[in-house]
């Protein structure tokens, strides 16, 4: 508001003032509270002297959010631009941002997003040409944001700018900030004092896109950066746990609902969903989604992620209760994901039921789940309940060895670490055998061991909540109070309950037959505090693979990042992995983003409870899950396993007659389903990750009037044929796919 009102006034007195305004939150923020200021501002717009660069809701993280976040960002920005302003911004600005994944050149370009402006991160190149891993480009200036107007901070940059092209159009960014406060009189008043000099170049107050346009025509002479922008503030990857493990259900539960909505063909407000996701949207901020904020942001941030999940409980639950037909003796589970999976689904029915689909496949009740087979993309399966008891082969135990048709695990019964794990089906160790010497069989292997939980303590340093600082200590937790062992008809759980001071840690790992995953859960009432004496206290969870030369993958936004493996915290979405041939070991995770490699160790960044600037960002309650997924998966696969981990199925008491509208086959990752932004349609979106080209056939059960190759933005394209309700899709390496469908 007091930004606004200054910049106006600033403009009615100095008639060549621009000025530009990059958050679409903002905007409405002044439309609803001041309609006078928000008329000026239209106005200026409108005379081409206040440039909206808001192509997203908030200045978001960029390496935390989904790739389909970062879309919306985008679509609803474009949406607001186009009917409050007329516009449609070319400029993606990202000042502060904490990195930039390599994914964003694709995401911008398909976006119609020509241009990015950012500071942190460059390449120590002001001006360059930045491409994409599909090889689409947008064109990038970077240079710090929050300037002054003097000689001695524009034209030492001017001069090694003009070293460096043979351009005379050069962009300087100015303003009080950091977070707010824009141009000042003294700074426009030195700027027309400058103006009079006969020896100084022309200053001449414009937009970031003039600029961009000015510079475009010498784009085949600039330098090209192939690469993420990365890294900087390590410890945001982890930091505030609350807030990560709140958008991350957030942006699950919107996208499974976006998916719900279009497999069922229900209508539903739009503006409803419009407003769960810019809820969602504003945790984004990236100080706030990035754990540097102070307290009482989160305190509003966490009941905003509430009003979401009640948001989409209500609207889920009006549909599944249209579609469903009553029946205590059935139950059908909806597949929010686009492809066939199986998975283990909770159930309120006791030992000695099971569950039968249509084929005849029967799944008994063990431990209050049934595992449910070949779930159709985007479908519905419905079973009938029967009371029966079925002789089932339970998972192999001699004392703390386990074995199902997957791998055999062994767990040291002092401590509770992994000491072995094989991979029967590819006959290779995941983790070696941990042997100690002869001659003091307690000697230790714990460093070589698996789920090892380590407390790192970081010497006390200034911005904690930003920057892991030192390692000056480290504890590893090899003693366990106690072990116990659940064994059911399908799973076995093992618990292992340990103590850190004077905090409760538990750790649980889950066994299943039928299913070639282990599950871990980690969970803890943490309570010690980092301080500026004791500095900060960190977890991971430790893996040790049998794995020599491992490449090194994450999950970026819709797409994958190969990166160096050398010691250090990196940010990845839903998992992380090394890879060696044809076989490879990934960690899969629900709430987390921050992995730390060294060689063949790859560990999970837990908890980080830094002092600043919040003095309890991670004390509390602490419920953690994840998975470990070995053999021979390509990276595709991988990536739709970590979905799968991350999307949740919804079962639903009753029968749904209802099937899928279509499937898809190719190597491709569906990454949304939904209606298009203008109610007419139906968007699927699908990423190529391994860099091959290659081609999709999607089949259709219900009769399609249209089928389009769009945009991120959802703007109509080439029509598709569709012949006998079949369609080929090509796609190319690394790319972003947007489809519109009309039924």
């Amino acid at each position: 508001m007091r930004d606004f009102r200054t910049v106006t006034t600033l403009m009615d007195k100095y008639k060549d003032l621009t000025f530009s305004q990059s958050q679409v939150h903002i905007y409405k923020i002044i439309e609803e509270n001041d309609k006078g200021i928000f008329k000026k501002v239209k106005e200026r717009v409108k005379e081409g002297r206040w440039e909206s660069t808001a192509n997203a809701y908030v200045e978001g993280d960029l390496n935390i959010p989904d790739g389909e976040s970062i879309v919306r960002h985008i679509i609803y920005s474009k949406k607001y631009n186009r009917e409050k302003f007329g516009k449609n911004p070319s400029v993606f600005w990202s000042p502060d941002t904490f990195g930039h994944p390599h994914s964003i050149p694709t995401i911008l370009s398909d976006a119609e997003i020509k241009y990015y402006y950012f500071m942190r991160c460059g390449k120590g190149m002001p001006l360059f040409r930045w491409r994409g891993k599909n090889g689409r480009e947008v064109l990038a200036f970077n240079s710090i944001y929050n300037n002054s107007i003097k000689p001695e901070t524009i034209i030492p940059n001017l001069i090694d700018y003009l070293k460096k092209y043979d351009i005379d159009d050069f962009l300087f960014v100015y303003g009080v900030g950091d977070h707010g406060g824009g141009p000042t009189i003294d700074d426009i008043e030195r700027k027309k004092k400058l103006d009079e000099k006969p020896c100084m170049p022309d200053f001449i107050f414009s937009t970031a896109e003039n600029y961009f346009k000015k510079v475009e025509k010498n784009k085949k002479k600039l330098p090209v950066v192939n690469d993420e922008l990365n890294f900087i503030f390590e410890g945001c990857y982890t930091t505030h746990c609350d807030i990560k493990r709140g958008n991350r259900n957030c942006e699950r539960k919107l996208l499974s609902l976006e998916s719900l909505i279009a497999s069922s063909g229900k209508k539903v407000n739009k503006e409803e969903i419009e407003k769960l996701w810019e809820k969602t949207l504003f945790n984004q901020f990236h100080d706030v989604i990035d754990g540097s904020a102070i307290h009482s942001s989160y305190d509003f941030s966490n009941r905003i992620t509430e009003e979401v999940n009640k948001g989409v409980r209500k609207i889920e639950k009006a549909i599944l209760e249209s579609l469903k037909k009553k029946d205590k003796k059935k139950i059908t589970i909806f597949n929010p994901l686009g492809w066939e999976r199986d998975e283990y689904v909770d159930v309120d029915l006791p030992e000695g039921y099971a569950v039968e689909d249509r084929e005849g496949n029967i799944s008994v009740v063990s431990e209050g789940k049934i595992l449910c087979k070949k779930l159709k993309g985007y479908g519905f399966k419905t079973y009938n309940i029967k009371k029966r008891k079925i002789a089932e082969n339970k998972i192999k135990k001699d004392g703390f060895k386990f074995e199902n048709e997957f791998y055999s695990m062994e767990i040291d019964p002092e401590t509770g670490l992994i000491r072995k794990l094989y991979d029967i089906v590819n006959k290779k160790d995941v983790i070696p055998e941990c042997k100690s010497l002869p001659e003091d069989p307690s000697s230790w292997w714990a460093e070589r061991s698996g789920n090892l939980i380590k407390v790192l303590w970081e010497k006390p340093h200034p911005m904690s909540a930003w920057i892991i600082g030192n390692i000056y200590r480290i504890d590893n937790l090899i003693d366990a109070k106690k072990i116990k062992v659940e064994e059911g008809k399908k799973i076995v759980k093992i618990v292992i309950e340990r103590e850190y001071g004077n905090c409760p840690v538990y750790q649980r790992i889950f066994i299943y037959r039928d299913f070639p995953y282990i599950d871990f859960e980690f969970e803890t009432d943490w309570k010690i505090q980092g301080s500026t004496k004791t500095g900060v206290p960190m977890l991971r969870v430790n893996f040790n693979f049998n794995i020599e030369n491992g490449k090194f993958y994450c999950e970026i936004p819709f797409s994958v990042m190969e990166r160096k493996n050398i010691p250090r915290e990196y940010p990845s979405l839903k998992w992380a992995g090394l890879f060696e041939k044809k076989w490879g070991v990934s960690i899969l995770n629900r709430d987390k983003h921050g992995y730390y490699v060294d060689g063949n160790n790859l560990s999970l960044t837990l908890l980080r409870n830094s002092y600043e600037p919040d003095s309890s960002s991670d004390s509390g309650h602490h419920k953690v899950s994840y998975r470990l997924l070995f053999g021979k998966y390509s990276i595709t696969d991988v990536m739709k396993k970590a979905f799968e981990f991350n999307f949740d199925v919804m079962k639903i008491d009753g029968e749904i007659n209802k099937k899928g509208i279509f499937s898809i086959e190719g190597n491709v990752i569906p990454t949304s389903f939904k209606k298009s932004i203008d109610g007419k349609g139906y968007i699927l979106r699908f990423v190529e990750v391994e860099g091959k080209k290659g081609k999709a056939k999607i089949k259709f059960t219900k009769k399609v009037k249209g089928l389009f190759k769009s945009n991120i933005v959802e703007n109509q394209g080439k029509r598709i044929k569709v012949k006998e309700g079949e369609a080929i899709l090509s796609f190319s390496p690394y790319s972003v796919n947007t489809y519109k469908i009309i039924f």
